[in-house]
C-alpha cells in the first residue's frame, strides 16, 4: 500500500520536498542533495517494501496462529514473527 503510494506520487513527493527545502532560511540544501536526496531515498524505501512484501509472501506465518500457553512461547513466536517481515 505504502509502496503504491510513493510510486504513484513520486514526482509530487519530489516536487513537494524541493520547494519545502528551498523555503527553509537556513541551511540552504546543495543542488546535489536536492537533485540526489530525496529520489534515492524513495528508491530505497520502494525497493525495502518490495523486499519485505517478497519475504512475507515467501514464508507466511501460519494461520490460525498457535495456542500460546507461556509468556516465553509468545515471546518466541513474536521474535520469529519480527525476523520473517524483516
Amino acid at each position: 500500500m505504502l509502496e503504491e503510494f510513493i510510486v504513484s506520487h513520486r514526482t509530487d513527493i519530489i516536487d513537494r520536498a524541493r520547494r519545502r527545502m528551498s523555503e527553509r532560511m537556513a541551511p540552504k540544501s546543495s543542488d546535489t542533495r536536492q537533485e540526489h536526496g530525496v529520489p534515492i531515498l524513495l528508491t530505497q524505501i520502494v525497493d525495502a517494501l518490495a523486499a519485505a512484501k517478497a519475504r512475507a509472501m515467501a514464508d507466511p506465518i501460519p494461520y490460525p496462529p498457535p495456542v500460546i500457553k507461556t509468556c516465553f512461547e509468545a515471546y518466541s513466536l513474536a521474535s520469529l514473527a519480527g525476523e520473517r517481515r524483516g
